[in-house]
């Protein structure tokens, strides 16, 4: 008995190439927040800057100039965020033991 050759459409080519290029370009993506923190599109909740804003000054939003710090190392909060979400101590040295934080 002789096995059937399926050829691939030009279409379902095309479609396999853009899934592979998108799925390349959200893992390039995600490397850049592997490392550090990023406050992402902040301005989607805020007024536009004004035509005439320096961009060699701060730039003020509603009229406050943000307040930039360095992010805290990576699990540093993590007690505090389990905590605010209502896991408790014991829980969270479960959580450790078993290696998930």
């Amino acid at each position: 008995m002789k096995a059937a050759t399926a050829l691939a459409t030009p279409q379902q080519v095309h479609e396999h190439v853009r899934a592979l290029w998108r799925t390349d370009l959200f893992r390039r993506v995600q490397r850049w927040f592997e490392t550090a923190d990023y406050l992402v599109t902040p301005t989607l909740s805020c007024t536009a800057l004004p035509i005439d804003q320096d961009l060699f000054e701060p730039i003020k939003i509603d009229g406050v100039a943000p307040r930039y710090a360095p992010a805290a190392a990576l699990g540093a909060d993590t007690a505090a965020v389990l905590a605010d979400v209502g896991v408790d101590p014991e829980q969270l040295e479960a959580l450790r033991i078993r290696g998930v934080v």
